[in-house]
């Protein structure tokens, strides 16, 4: 089961995102559960509860629902931001605090429930690993959950974060046989992907956040499997 925490003013808009999970968990096979805050002032005195990700409406009266993203950032780094809101235009500036997405009000549920099946999938990689990357200047630990993917040239590794790029010296085999248990998985020789993050595949690209990776002819079949394999795992 995952727990999300609500936060919008509206008991009509939270009335009709309350239905489009009820009819999503019956769907899909999954358990979430909503904890509802009507402010930020609210949520913020209830803060040490832990969520699995947090969904924000912008337009809160008192302290908005960015600056409310900006201080649970300050806090927590990695719970999983999601806005809900009528404002889209804002919303784009989520990058700010690695917000995950948003979805616009009022709810469709066609688009809310292809986001919230990657919003499942990127739950899914909770349990994760802690990887050390030693670059030139310094160690850095980060998730697995964390990293989008890794990318080999010569004998430079690049692991591609949402923390940044980070170089190291290493083979690509090595960084598989670590991360191979965490639903990463070669496109080609040259790219390992974490599979939480792929949001399509057109003819033999892969679709990445902002990435298109090549998905070699001969890796494209085994490929494919495992990542409708990984799909039909968590309620693709």
């Amino acid at each position: 089961m995952y727990t999300i925490a609500s936060v919008e003013d509206s008991p009509l808009e939270y009335e009709a995102l309350s239905k489009a999970i009820d009819r999503f968990n019956a769907e899909n096979k999954v358990e979430i559960r909503l904890v509802h805050f009507k402010s930020a002032e609210l949520f913020l005195s209830s803060f040490a509860c832990n969520f699995d990700a947090i969904f924000l409406d912008i337009a809160l009266p008192g302290i908005s629902g960015m600056d409310l993203a900006k201080s649970i950032r300050k806090t927590d780094k990695d719970v999983t931001i999601l806005f809900i809101t009528s404002l889209a235009q804002f919303a784009i500036n989520g990058y700010e605090v690695d917000a995950f997405d948003f979805i616009v009000k009022p709810i469709v549920y066609g688009d809310f429930e292809f986001k919230m099946k990657r919003l499942v999938r990127r739950l899914s990689t909770k349990e994760s690993a802690k990887v050390v990357i030693s670059t030139s200047a310094k160690q850095v630990a980060v998730s697995s959950s964390e990293i989008y993917f890794v990318e080999i040239s010569g004998h430079t590794i690049l692991y591609h974060t949402a923390h940044g790029d980070f170089e190291a010296y290493d083979s690509l085999r090595n960084v598989e046989s670590k991360l191979g248990a965490y639903n990463f998985v070669k496109c080609n020789s040259c790219y390992l992907v974490n599979l939480a993050y792929v949001d399509g595949v057109e003819g033999f690209d892969l679709l990445l956040k902002d990435y298109r990776l090549a998905i070699s002819h001969p890796k494209k079949k085994d490929f494919m499997k495992t990542l409708n394999a990984y799909y039909g795992r968590v309620g693709k």
